[in-house]
């Protein structure tokens, strides 16, 4: 399970890295911050930092910000929700 959201997370970060940029006020229609639809869900940003496969920032990423479209938001938060109702969640 834990895996499986990665692995979205991972995809929503690759579709919205080249949409907007990341510090910016105002986002395309559609998009949001992950942690305004779901503060609960744990995001490692790490292309924004050194700390990566790269080992170095990658471009186009400015700060650890997760925008992705909001409908991918609102599946992740409902994964997030159903994980956390799981006697075996493990602390996700």
């Amino acid at each position: 399970m834990r895996q499986a959201i990665q692995r979205i997370a991972f995809c929503a970060l690759l579709s919205a890295a080249d949409t907007a940029p990341v510090l910016s006020a105002d986002l395309p229609a559609g998009f949001v911050r992950l942690a305004d639809i779901d503060p609960t869900i744990r995001q490692d940003v790490r292309y924004a930092r050194t700390d990566n496969f790269l080992r170095r920032k990658a471009a186009g990423y400015d700060a650890p910000v997760c925008i992705l479209t909001g409908r991918a938001a609102e599946a992740l938060s409902g994964v997030q929700k159903a994980c956390r109702q799981r006697p075996d969640a493990g602390g996700l």
